[in-house]
């Protein structure tokens, strides 16, 4: 398989079209999960006492379970 620059110029259109929500797809879960994480993170430092130890749990179990198997699930 070869790259083809011709498939590039034929279908430019195309990929403009697209950009928008690629970068939304990209933007918005980024700023999401730093949010959440952020939010975890305040939460465990000040030891809310039943959130901490359920987002202990969380932390725990995403840290136990293989990357790989994340990303097929």
């Amino acid at each position: 398989m070869n790259f083809s620059w011709e498939f590039i110029r034929d279908n430019i259109g195309y990929i403009i079209s697209a950009a928008p929500m690629t970068l939304f797809l990209t933007v918005f879960p980024v700023i999401a999960g730093v949010v959440l994480g952020f939010g975890i993170a305040l939460i465990r430092i000040h030891k809310v006492p039943v959130l901490s130890q359920l987002f202990g749990l969380y932390i725990s179990f995403f840290r136990s379970v293989p990357l790989l198997v994340l990303l097929f699930v």
